[in-house]
């Protein structure tokens, strides 16, 4: 577990000093404003390692009720839709590491006390933190 917070301390390190500054729009801009999605995926695609018939809009609209699954796939879907996924920096290797657990893993299954847990909890704030323009 101590080796698990050193990786996350250095990698938040890493990633405050790659994050370059953009204008990035919120889950709840994203939400509202369908029209505006330039991407690869529509509202209604499926989301990854969602519940059947979950969809990108769905993940940008559900209540999480605690569960880090949800809170992670609201802000990954955000910075999705921000084109973050393409930077060559801190957020991009976030975003991309964010969507390779929110593969792995399905709601509900952070256990309390788990190293995946702890990965959510970090990815899901750095990327809100993005897409609120929250630098520092």
């Amino acid at each position: 577990m101590k080796r698990s917070i050193a990786i996350l301390v250095a990698l938040m390190l890493v990633l405050a000093l790659c994050a370059t500054p953009i204008y990035a729009n919120t889950p709840g801009y994203w939400k509202n404003h369908t029209e505006a999605w330039d991407s690869d995926v529509a509202c209604d695609d499926e989301f990854i390692g969602g519940p059947e018939g979950f969809t990108w809009l769905n993940a940008l609209g559900t209540s999480p009720k605690g569960d880090y699954w949800y809170i992670l796939a609201r802000a990954y879907a955000a910075a999705y839709l921000n084109g973050m996924a393409e930077w060559d920096t801190g957020a991009g290797e976030a975003v991309r590491e964010a969507g390779q657990l929110l593969e792995d893993y399905g709601p509900g299954e952070f256990v309390k006390g788990s190293e995946q847990l702890e990965l959510a909890k970090f990815y899901a704030t750095a990327l809100d933190n993005w897409n609120n323009d929250i630098w520092d």
